[in-house]
């Protein structure tokens, strides 16, 4: 049976939309040597829900340019491209949005294909680099949390949803966050996570994993 794609959500991090998708294109296609697809999409936001969502998909993306003008036009947008994980290389779906009330509070959001859900479900061995491939992420970025898992809607991690594991729905596999920054004990207390099972980054993260057993 096909899995749920996994996601992940960084933020919000105190930088512009253009300035951090600048960021964001610097790391996939210097650092990690990725290649954008034609794929693009505007973002619709649903201001009750404070979800966002995709419309208007097109195939007809010809560079990073092109990229940088669309997002800077439609306030955000949805992308593609590969992106080496560390134990495989996945199709990976970038979504940057901010509010329209806090431009500078920016987030981003990572669909990841399913089998990347499935490899980290049934073999143990390709999660520790999963999980040092969201800390990479989040450091790069200057995220303060993030969550990932399955069910996440597309919508900013403020810190009272981080507190609460990513909303009712959410099946999260990883969290991490910068203990100078946020006290993660609430969240700790209500998933029964003792203070040694909490790991620790070199890149000043602390991380929890919450993978199924097999």
């Amino acid at each position: 049976m096909k899995r749920p794609e996994m996601v992940a959500t960084f933020g919000p991090v105190d930088l512009g939309i253009e300035a951090l998708a600048r960021r964001w294109l610097d790391i996939l296609l210097q650092q990690e040597g990725c290649a954008l697809t034609a794929y693009f999409a505007r973002l619709e936001r649903d201001e009750d829900a404070g979800e966002y969502d995709f419309a208007d998909e097109t195939l007809d993306l010809s560079g990073r340019e092109d990229l940088e003008r669309r997002i800077s036009r439609h306030g955000g947008g949805l992308w593609s491209c590969r992106v080496p994980l560390g134990f495989a290389n996945a199709d990976v779906y970038s979504a940057m949005f901010s509010p329209p009330e806090q431009p500078r509070q920016t987030t981003l959001h990572l669909q990841i294909e399913s089998s990347i859900t499935r490899f980290t479900e049934e073999q143990p061995e390709t999660r520790e680099p999963f999980t040092a491939f969201l800390v990479r992420v989040a450091h790069q970025i200057g995220a303060p949390w993030f969550i990932a898992g399955l069910h996440l809607p597309m919508r900013p991690v403020t810190r009272e949803t981080f507190l609460q594991g990513g909303g009712p729905h959410t099946q999260p596999y990883v969290v991490g966050w910068k203990p100078d920054i946020l006290d993660a004990r609430p969240l700790l207390q209500q998933w029964g996570v003792r203070p040694e099972e909490v790991q620790h980054s070199v890149l000043g993260y602390s991380v929890v994993t919450r993978f199924p057993s097999r």
